[in-house]
């Protein structure tokens, strides 16, 4: 039923429809009091699901606490004549997805500053505990002086509990850029926000989707099973730094992606080579006055010199440096049976460099990493099962090569020899008592099982509980930040039952900062590197 002009909704007056949207129709409206313009949104999918309904007012009173630059800001929600509607903020730049429609472009410097915008937008609502669920270029709007501003927070999940008649088993969301857990049904979390923005930021820099040209089922496919060209296949005027930055954000496994998207901003602006300068002023010669005396030139060869000796000792410094300094890698292990879990550490790097973990010799990536202040990470990497037996390079991977790699001996999983069958013999003979089957040692999965909170300030004490740990080794926890890892509580026996709980420090600032983190615990043994872990998201205020 549509909505006739004058009709008053809240503090709003509805002034004309404007068309309509996914969900319905929309209206211009203006605040009765301050004549802002704002936007009425029907949602006709939900009028029919009283518990879409209950969801819907749960959802908004969650938005509305949302206070961000990068936000489309929710005025008011309700229902009209029975179909709920939400009130919002004006665009007047419209969708983002009208502004790329048709394969275009946007200028790589545009797209990377509303890239940031979003990226800041999404890690906000993260550290509140709101997810979006459904990041795509039609839920970016354009503000004034094309700001952009992320809107429809939390409606494609209400569409899980109003599924309209005859519809697909497509799960609500754009497929286009749909996180695989989403697809599969699995815990579904800030990094799926993450994935779905990595695609749109693949979308702007390519000028199509991670999977373009194949139906919504067939993209819902391949996000779970295939992997995306890279977008310097698609562009090769991309560099191939870019790749890998990208890649790390579609990752299947949510927990090798970027922690958080403005990180991956980040990665992106490094790869593509920072910030250009638009341009240089000239310096303009200074015009003194003509003096009758000869100028004393002695300060100006006394300066020149002084100038080159320090230019030289610069040279001099930086080409010691290069020679007892160049970035490393070094494993936990030299050898593994795949699959395993291998640590991973780098030293000498440029100092907050980004990039992947990679196995150069079977071309495929397997973590990223940051830098810290000093040039040091550590990251835990998983060694995959498929992966042929053999020496395999491993490498620190950035803008296009990997200066830093370790050889990883990688030995074929053990296959059960049959049992020899007994020769006949001409006459019976006693059969010897069989040996009892050694029983298999258990598989552990350590897991995370609880946290006493997961927004935390520097020097919290929170507790953490875990399950799946080998009770024949211990355990560590750490806390992990922009790529480096702090150790909150040293080794530790773990219980017979293989679970325990315990209490654990934040570590004070500047250790900790505010915005997302993770709490990780390792199964380890006296003398031997951490592996494997479990991970936990947190937001320290």
């Amino acid at each position: 039923m549509p909505i006739q002009p004058g009709t008053k909704l809240g503090a709003f007056v509805v002034d004309e429809s404007i068309g309509r949207g996914s969900l319905g129709a929309v209206y211009r409206a203006r605040h009765e009091a301050d004549q802002r313009t704002a936007v009425v949104k029907l949602l006709q999918p939900l009028s029919a699901n009283p518990d879409a309904k209950t969801r819907f007012a749960s959802e908004m009173q969650s938005v509305m606490r949302l206070r961000h630059s990068n936000v489309l800001t929710v005025y008011d929600y309700g229902e009209f004549e029975g179909v709920p509607y939400l009130v919002e903020e004006y665009a007047p730049g419209g969708r983002l997805a009208d502004r790329i429609s048709g394969g275009r472009r946007m200028d790589r410097r545009a797209a990377v500053a509303l890239l940031r915008g979003v990226a800041a937008a999404l890690d906000y609502a993260h550290s509140v505990g709101v997810l979006h669920g459904d990041v795509n270029p039609s839920n970016v709007m354009l503000g004034y002086d094309d700001r952009p501003l992320l809107a429809d927070f939390g409606l494609a999940r209400l569409l899980q509990t109003a599924p309209t008649p005859g519809s697909t088993p497509i799960p609500p969301g754009d497929p286009a850029y749909m996180a695989p857990e989403r697809i599969s049904g699995g815990p579904v979390g800030p990094p799926a926000d993450n994935y779905s923005f990595a695609a749109m930021a693949y979308e702007l820099l390519t000028g199509r989707v991670p999977f373009a040209g194949e139906t919504a089922l067939e993209q819902l496919y391949s996000h779970v099973h295939r992997a995306p060209p890279a977008p310097s296949a698609v562009d090769p005027s991309l560099p191939r730094g870019v790749d890998g930055v990208i890649l790390a954000g579609l990752a299947k496994d949510p927990g090798r992606r970027w922690p958080s998207c403005v990180e991956m901003v980040d990665g992106l602006e490094a790869a593509l080579g920072g910030a250009v300068v638009e341009s240089v002023e000239a310096l303009e010669p200074v015009v003194e006055e003509e003096v009758e005396r000869k100028p004393n030139r002695l300060p100006l060869w006394i300066g020149l010199g002084a100038l080159a000796l320090v230019l030289l000792a610069l040279v001099a410094f930086f080409l010691i440096r290069g020679r007892t300094s160049n970035p490393t890698l070094i494993l936990s292990e030299s050898s593994v049976q795949a699959p395993a879990d291998v640590v991973v550490k780098g030293q000498n790097l440029p100092p907050n460099q980004l990039g992947t973990i990679q196995i150069q010799s079977n071309p495929q990536q397997i973590g990223n990493f940051r830098a810290d202040s000093s040039g040091s990470f550590q990251t835990v990497v998983t060694i995959p099962a498929n992966l042929p037996a053999g020496s395999h390079l491993i490498g620190a991977c950035w803008n296009g090569s990997c200066p830093a790699s370790s050889t990883l001996n990688v030995s074929p999983s053990p296959t059960p020899t049959p049992s020899a069958t007994p020769a006949p013999t001409a006459a019976p003979t006693p059969v010897p008592t069989t040996a009892p089957t050694p029983t298999p040692r258990p598989v552990f999965n350590p897991q995370i099982s609880g946290l006493s909170t997961t927004t935390v300030a520097p020097g919290d004490q929170i507790q953490v509980a875990g399950s799946g740990f080998d009770p024949a080794r211990q355990y560590v926890i750490a806390f992990q930040q922009n790529g480096r890892q702090t150790i909150i509580k040293q080794a530790t026996d773990v219980p017979p039952n293989g679970t325990f709980t315990t209490t654990v420090r934040i570590p004070s600032s500047p250790t900790a900062q505010p915005g997302p983190a993770f709490i990780v615990a390792c199964i380890t043994s006296p003398g031997q590197a951490p592996a494997p872990c479990a991970q936990q998201q947190i937001t320290v205020q």
